[in-house]
């Protein structure tokens, strides 16, 4: 089991405190057997597609503001999306991770 703190009720309290209702990670190092809970929010992730401890990307979200999760996008790079309902939009928030080996420059 993967966690920030030791404590479970410390994290919950600083995302509380701090107000974090959305949480953009990168570079989650998470495999399908990893395991990350913090009470009253929803976590989606997207490992590395060879299933190794790397890269990868991760969406932390309060479970009281009404979203969903997007399709996973893992082909060279890792996105986890999800959309968030409010009135009279909707957004899309999205965690992403690049390796370094790819450039993502244009030019124009």
């Amino acid at each position: 089991m993967l966690t920030a703190s030791p404590n479970t009720r410390t994290k919950s309290n600083y995302f509380y405190i701090k107000k974090i209702y959305i949480l953009l990670i990168s570079e989650t190092h998470f495999t399908t057997k990893s395991y990350f809970k913090i009470p009253h929010y929803n976590m989606y992730c997207t490992n590395h597609l060879d299933v190794t401890a790397h890269a990868g990307t991760a969406v932390i979200i309060e479970e009281t503001i009404c979203h969903y999760e997007l399709p996973k996008y893992d082909d060279f790079l890792q996105a986890t999306s999800i959309r968030v309902r409010t009135l009279p939009y909707e957004l899309t928030v999205t965690a992403v991770y690049s390796p370094p080996k790819y450039n993502l420059k244009r030019d124009h």
